[in-house]
């Protein structure tokens, strides 16, 4: 669930135990320090940043990839995280009661979920994400982002097999390679979604204030996972559209358009042709007309082929999954996720 973390400790000096944090760079401001395990295959490091004049501590890093090592399909769990809170403080020679007080700055809420086609083939069709721009820049890499360095939050989508093989070099390279391949024919595709959380207002954002401090995630965990799901409802998943004679005729319109024209090009004709006095109420109708659409490639999508429907189906088979390790409420998720209001 959490990946990519930025914890701050002020007003404190560091004296972790040198077994675990190995100097790799000082100068008269800062002392910076990496932790891998060593017992891992492929291990990850975090990295941590005393400042000497200001006395203050900053870590950041894959937790999951320095706890499982950057070759695992594993999320995180409540119980790992407990781990890591631990081994994390021990190895800082701080209490644990005062590690979980370490502020959280930056933060990644991600899953792998496991589809049933390649994640090179889902990835074109995730056109959009509530009214957040698309960067397809590395698409043909297994990656699609929306949003910018200036959003308040920023979702990032890729092909999970193709970043682990990245990580193995040499031979091992392309043993994991012939790994994968072979997964791969089985069915097993892994696609990891994450929400990138870039500062301490991101949460607020959410409208999820509860998270300030890493004792916080702990203490909020099951409910990271809602606010993973309720965004995930907002991606739009677009392979066609079949017209039908169940549409009114606002659906007809809409559908109409998305056969003739791309999804963008349409997009752009309804946010160019919205008009209101003031901006509120632009915004107002922009929404209700991006409602609509998004209404109905759901309900209208082309179902002969991996669909908006089966993204979903396969995002609630991998909370299902979860749920053997996770005290989570499904129904709730599923609620949420299918946008079901009773």
């Amino acid at each position: 669930m959490i990946d990519k973390i930025k914890i701050y400790f002020p007003n404190s000096v560091f004296c972790g135990k040198a077994d675990c944090w190995k100097k790799i760079k000082e100068n008269r401001y800062t002392e910076t320090y990496k932790y891998a395990r060593k017992s891992l295959s492929h291990p990850h490091p975090l990295i941590l940043e005393f400042n000497k004049g200001k006395k203050h501590i900053t870590i950041m890093g894959s937790l999951r990839k320095w706890l499982l090592g950057e070759t695992s399909l594993v999320d995180l769990t409540e119980r790992s995280m407990n781990r890591i809170a631990v081994l994390l403080a021990d190895s800082l020679n701080m209490p644990l009661t005062e590690f979980l007080k370490g502020k959280i700055t930056q933060c990644e809420i991600g899953l792998n979920v496991r589809t049933k086609i390649s994640p090179l083939k889902i990835l074109p069709n995730i056109v959009a994400y509530k009214s957040f721009p698309r960067d397809d820049s590395y698409e043909l890499d297994g990656t699609v982002y929306f949003g910018t360095k200036n959003s308040s939050r920023e979702i990032v989508i890729y092909d999970k097999s193709k970043e682990i093989i990245s990580h193995y070099q040499g031979k091992d390279f392309e043993t994991i390679q012939n790994v994968q391949n072979a997964l791969a024919k089985r069915g097993y595709h892994f696609l990891r979604i994450e929400i990138r959380l870039p500062n301490q207002k991101s949460f607020k954002h959410l409208h999820f204030y509860q998270i300030k401090y890493f004792g916080d995630i702990l203490s909020y965990w099951k409910e990271l996972y809602f606010l993973w799901v309720s965004e995930m409802k907002e991606l739009i998943y677009y392979s066609g559209i079949k017209l039908s004679k169940e549409m009114d005729v606002n659906e007809y319109k809409t559908a109409d358009m998305l056969q003739k024209d791309s999804y963008y090009s349409v997009m752009k004709n309804i946010e160019k042709y919205c008009h209101s006095k003031t901006a509120k109420g632009l915004k107002s109708k922009r929404y209700k007309e991006r409602k609509l659409v998004k209404s109905v490639i759901e309900k209208y999508g082309n179902r002969k082929s991996y669909n908006a429907y089966t993204l979903k189906t396969d995002i609630a088979k991998t909370l299902l999954l979860i749920k053997r390790k996770e005290n989570i409420n499904l129904l709730f998720l599923y609620k949420a996720l299918w946008n079901v209001q009773k």
